[in-house]
């Protein structure tokens, strides 16, 4: 068999199986989601101990630090970003005149330890929904 042609047949047997996976995923979201949560949940430490060690790893290689730079300035520029940015400030100023306290406690789980603000909407910098790390990001990730 000429390479060209199992080549066109490797990638038929390619998109077949994307279709099929897409097709898989979308039966059976719910219960994917669900396994995705729990495994996060139970792997927690583990999880983050990779990230962090990826982490380090993945600064050492030359241009990552300047490429990340160049990103924070764009995202500072961006007219989309500039509200957060402006509420995050405000809060943190809040905080510092004691405007706003910190509690020890975050409002959705109750467990005790360094607590973040939420924001539900930017332009109530002071309306502030105190969580702890792992609810905070339960918050904005996309899958509850």
């Amino acid at each position: 068999m000429p390479y060209g042609l199992y080549h066109e047949e490797s990638f038929k047997m390619e998109e077949k199986q994307k279709e099929y996976n897409k097709s898989y995923y979308q039966r059976n979201k719910s219960i994917i989601l669900e396994k995705r949560k729990k495994h996060y949940i139970e792997n927690k430490d583990k999880l983050r101990e990779t990230h962090k060690k990826n982490s380090r790893e993945y600064y050492k290689i030359p241009g990552v630090k300047e490429h990340k730079n160049q990103y924070k300035v764009e995202y500072y520029q961006k007219e989309e970003n500039k509200l957060k940015i402006r509420c995050r400030w405000r809060t943190q100023k809040a905080i510092k005149r004691g405007i706003l306290k910190r509690p020890d406690k975050c409002e959705d789980c109750k467990k005790i330890c360094f607590t973040s603000a939420h924001h539900e909407d930017y332009t109530k910098h002071l309306e502030v929904k105190w969580l702890c790390v792992d609810c905070h990001a339960l918050k904005h990730r996309k899958y509850k």
